[in-house]
């Protein structure tokens, strides 16, 4: 299965750009008692490697690995993103999901194979009226349901990485290189090297019904 990782707004923005994307982030920092202060860093599988030893005992070996995976290994990127709308049936019977990419505003359509396949990633928003609106009549009734469900769907406008489902996602990289860095606060952070190894197209087919 496909790791997938949250990029931020700048570093999608670079791998639109240069087809490249070098990523960094934290680690859990050894224990302090690592004899000499020694920390190596391992190819295949990616990981630190640390050795303790207590008074009398033969030292034991300790690893981390990198949770993005291996050399050669792909990763699904989840970026910020939002909906802007789904529509079902019509005259061709279209079942299809608008969603937008907020690092560069770019729209792609994406395709389902049945209404019940789009509503499972896309529940029907039931809008139920708070008491106050109990009197109104039907006519009033419907346009205080039209603002809810336009506040509904802009809410839904803006989502984080992690709420990005896979099939949402445009790009799979691949890692070209793993190491370990200190930043300026002196505290290790692995950094990835990867490159472009597929991009969706603008329209896909989403054949599953979750997420």
């Amino acid at each position: 299965m496909t790791k997938a990782f949250n990029a931020r707004k700048a570093e999608v923005q670079q791998l639109l750009k240069n087809g490249v994307l070098v990523f960094r982030r934290p680690l859990k920092l050894p224990p302090a008692e690592a004899v000499g202060g020694s920390i190596f860093l391992e190819a295949n599988p990616a990981a630190i490697t640390w050795f303790t030893k207590e008074q009398g005992q033969a030292e034991v070996r300790h690893q981390l690995l990198c949770p993005f995976g291996d050399v050669g290994k792909h990763l699904q990127v989840k970026e910020a993103w939002g909906y802007l709308g789904c529509a079902t049936g019509g005259v061709n019977d279209r079942h299809q999901a608008s969603i937008l990419y907020l690092a560069d505003a770019a729209r792609r359509e994406v395709m389902f194979p049945t209404a019940k396949a789009l509503h499972a990633v896309i529940p029907k928003q039931k809008i139920q009226l708070p008491a106050a609106y109990a009197d109104l009549d039907e006519f009033e009734q419907l346009s205080v349901r039209g603002h809810l469900l336009q506040a509904w769907w802009k809410r839904m406008r803006k989502q984080p990485a992690s709420n990005m489902p896979h099939w949402a996602s445009r790009f799979i990289l691949e890692i070209t290189a793993i190491t370990v860095a200190e930043c300026n606060n002196s505290k290790p952070v692995w950094v990835v090297s990867t490159k472009l190894f597929a991009a969706r197209r603008p329209q896909d087919i989403h054949e599953g019904g979750g997420p």
